[in-house]
């Protein structure tokens, strides 16, 4: 019987929050600068832009492998090790998008742990699985 991946669950509502956030501010500054649709080639659009995309494009994937290894039982330390770390990462990303002046260490450290936590949490999840069948 699986239990309910309440670490996962707990950082996913933080993501989601975040998520709402950064799609918020994308908003605001389409409107602000009377653009409808798209970035219109506007510095701030496109980076408000991709910050807000970014973490659509990562979040997901990560959150459910880190759930489908609470649930599976594994090492609840471990998981939410790397729960908070992809979280930390995930905030610092878009600061660093916003400077213009790239590469600076807010963007690397958003990028680098969430390539970690992705590798780490993929592989587990692969040692994890093949022990069960």
């Amino acid at each position: 019987m699986l239990t309910f991946p309440a670490i996962s669950a707990l950082t996913l509502g933080a993501t989601i929050i975040l998520q709402m956030g950064l799609a918020f501010n994308t908003s605001r500054a389409r409107f602000k600068l009377n653009q409808s649709l798209g970035d219109g080639g506007k510095h701030e659009v496109i980076a408000l832009s991709r910050a807000h995309g970014n973490l659509a494009e990562n979040a997901s994937i990560v959150l459910i492998t880190l759930a489908l290894l609470e649930s599976s039982g594994a090492n609840s330390i471990g998981v939410a090790l790397l729960a908070a770390v992809f979280f930390a990462g995930r905030v610092f990303h878009p600061f660093g998008i916003a400077i213009k002046k790239s590469p600076n260490a807010p963007r690397f450290l958003g990028s680098i742990t969430t390539y970690m936590v992705g590798f780490i949490s993929g592989g587990w999840l692969m040692i994890t699985a093949a022990q069960l069948i």
